[in-house]
């Protein structure tokens, strides 16, 4: 399964989900048609998920473009960005989602996501399914800087070591801040898999993560805000909360 929303708290569930049915694949939203396709092409996806149309985001019209173009895709997940909002914005972009081109290939179904998930029991995996730890469970990919991006195999028991290890590492319980993309092994695996492991507190910064209007601007008053102990970042992003002084 390709994974293409941005940092909604559906993209947890869609990241773990697809690991417990088959094999993820998170992709950059900021890749091209071309690339995404290929990514997609490689790995032999038969499903997407991706973000309703929303203001300011091409991910839905790269959806429909990468729909249309790899047949071995089968379902088309639409994540709403609408549960958070007001009724107003919600209705709004329900209308900009009914309006919106679709995908025109045979063969291929458009499922909400939300639909899905209140459609499987919270509990247990329908599908009976026994995971072995030496088990492909996702496929990550490299920048790509010097060609396509390359594919990057995870294991169970890759992915559970890397879980294991920050609990032993970190014992104590934290209030963690989701910035990183969760196509990122660093966003998806430390404040996320590794951290849901360890019991901590996870707070996404919205879906856009720390590229989101005013997230670095106003980083410590969000710090302030959770009561925050950790977070995870790349240089850039130490390099901008260098030049803040706390608030």
């Amino acid at each position: 399964m390709t994974l293409l929303p941005p940092n909604p708290p559906a993209t947890h569930y869609a990241l773990l989900g697809a690991q417990a049915a088959g094999i993820a694949s998170p992709v950059n939203l900021m890749l091209d048609v071309e690339h995404i396709a290929g990514i997609v092409d490689a790995t032999g996806a038969v499903a997407l998920v991706a973000l309703a149309p929303a203001p300011d985001s091409d991910i839905w019209a790269k959806a429909v473009a990468v729909a249309e173009r790899c047949p071995s895709l089968r379902t088309l997940f639409v994540v709403a960005p609408s549960p958070c909002l007001d009724p107003a914005t919600r209705a709004a972009l329900d209308a900009l989602y009914q309006a919106a081109p679709k995908p025109r290939r045979d063969g291929l179904r458009i499922v909400l996501f939300d639909d899905a998930l209140r459609a499987e029991p919270p509990e247990r995996l329908v599908s009976g399914r026994v995971i072995d730890g030496a088990e492909r469970c996702a496929y990550f990919h490299t920048g790509g800087t010097t060609g396509l991006p390359k594919i990057a195999i995870h294991t169970h028991l890759n992915e559970t070591f890397v879980a294991c290890m920050l609990g032993a590492l970190e014992p104590r319980t934290h209030v963690v801040l989701c910035g990183l993309p969760l196509f990122h092994v660093n966003g998806a695996m430390v404040t996320g898999l590794a951290a849901f492991h360890g019991g901590w507190e996870v707070v996404m910064l919205t879906p856009q993560g720390y590229r989101g209007k005013d997230v670095l601007p106003q980083f410590w008053r969000l710090v302030e805000r959770f009561r925050a102990t950790t977070f995870s970042g790349v240089p850039t992003i130490f390099a901008a909360l260098a030049n803040l002084a706390p608030r």
